[in-house]
């Protein structure tokens, strides 16, 4: 029984990872400059220290690449 629930899971787990992803990019999709405006309305300016976490799985819905990220937080 454990290992049915085992293989079970390992089946399930990318289809639904990949079901959250589509969701997320078709209803809460934002794209770099919406993420430039957003930390820039949270006070972010120049000169100022930023702690990010460095995985990207938390940017669910975000329509550009970790790279984009990193270009965004030094461009402001």
């Amino acid at each position: 029984m454990a290992l049915l629930k085992k293989q079970l899971k390992a089946t399930l787990k990318p289809i639904y990872l990949s079901v959250k992803r589509k969701v997320a990019r078709s209803m809460y999709s934002y794209t770099p400059a919406e993420l430039a405006a957003a930390l820039k309305k949270l006070g972010l300016e120049s000169g100022d220290t930023l702690m990010m976490h460095s995985g990207f799985d938390q940017f669910n819905g975000f329509t550009g690449g970790p790279e984009d990220v990193i270009d965004v937080v030094l461009e402001i």
